[in-house]
């Protein structure tokens, strides 16, 4: 048992070091790009799901895809960034406090900043009972205006950030690229972790569309020795699109185990195929 424990922090240790090494031969190109370093971690199933519908209103249930054990990795890797982003659909199904508990962190080292993807807001009704201190809220211009305004009430403890939106069929998203720009310009962050779910994981696994250069740096996935079927939720539902002629492929992967899962790791090419 306790070589067991042994052997899965030295698996996570190593995946640190891999983090640690790419940061330092990407940190020239992070800051002329005037954004973090973004590592893309997520568990999933066997058939690439990262978690099921409830039968009752369709939306995301709180189901564990992997491990206990893998949990420590998750934290590991938080306290290896100095910010850990979600979307609002995990945010409602999971409220998660998205710091670092399950691993030791550096003398006078602080918790990453847990950031929120929410474009217009729609998580502030449950601001309330957010486990998530200290949180980055990332939401359009118009409605951080309306924060601004005292027209949405907020936390004390929350700061938001108002970024550039395009319009879509469901209504609108943020610009990635400037989330990104004004989390290291406005909020001093270097590196940050990308937890899901998985329409944020599709939106930064998308090359910019101006410069074709991809979002992410570094890709870690937990894969669990499940198959969860047709109730799932894939995660690359929308990211390959009409045009693309070769898939993405991951550069240098590199395979370990934490507990039962397994765990992919290597960097995400820099350029994709754009459409």
């Amino acid at each position: 048992m306790m070589e067991n424990k042994r052997e899965d922090v030295k698996a996570i240790e190593m995946i640190l070091s891999f983090l640690s090494d790419l940061k330092s031969t990407r940190r020239d190109s992070a800051n002329e790009r005037r954004q973090p370093f973004v590592t893309l971690s997520y568990a999933q199933s066997l058939d690439g799901k990262i978690g099921v519908f409830s039968s009752k209103n369709q939306k995301s249930s709180n189901y564990p895809i992997s491990s206990k054990k893998s949990l420590v990795l998750t934290h590991a890797l938080r306290s290896a960034h100095d910010a850990v982003l979600v979307g609002s659909g995990t945010m409602k199904s999971d409220n998660p406090r998205l710091n670092v508990r399950l691993w030791h962190l550096k003398k006078n080292q602080e918790q990453p900043r847990p950031v929120l993807l929410d474009t217009r807001m729609s998580f502030a009704s449950s601001f309330v009972t957010c486990k998530a201190q200290n949180l980055i809220v990332c939401c359009d211009i118009e409605t951080a205006a309306a924060v601004e305004d005292g027209m949405i009430e907020i936390r004390d403890d929350w700061t938001i950030i108002g970024c550039k939106s395009t319009a879509t069929k469901n209504g609108s998203k943020l610009n990635i690229q400037d989330v990104l720009q004004k989390l290291y310009m406005e909020q001093g962050i270097t590196s940050l972790m990308v937890e899901g779910g998985a329409s944020i994981i599709n939106e930064f696994s998308r090359t910019d569309e101006v410069s074709s250069i991809s979002h992410v740096d570094a890709v870690i996935i937990t894969i669990a020795p499940k198959i969860i079927g047709i109730h799932g939720i894939p995660v690359f539902d929308r990211l390959l699109t009409k045009g693309q002629e070769r898939a993405t492929e991951i550069v240098d992967p590199k395979f370990t185990t934490v507990g039962k899962d397994c765990i992919l790791y290597g960097t995400w090419p820099s350029t994709l195929y754009k459409s």
